[in-house]
């Protein structure tokens, strides 16, 4: 999945809810295949 940096910000908040319930971020990250700020410290 790759995510727009403009409009990452709730998106990105919904999938890293799902994932963060079961997996670290570190893998969120991996996931979009990049290291997106708002997944990295958005938390």
């Amino acid at each position: 999945m790759v995510l727009p940096r403009n409009g990452a910000g709730s998106r990105t908040n919904v999938v890293m809810g799902v994932h963060t319930a079961e997996r670290p971020a570190a893998v969120v990250e991996d996931d979009h295949g990049k290291a997106s700020p708002v997944a990295v410290g958005g938390q």
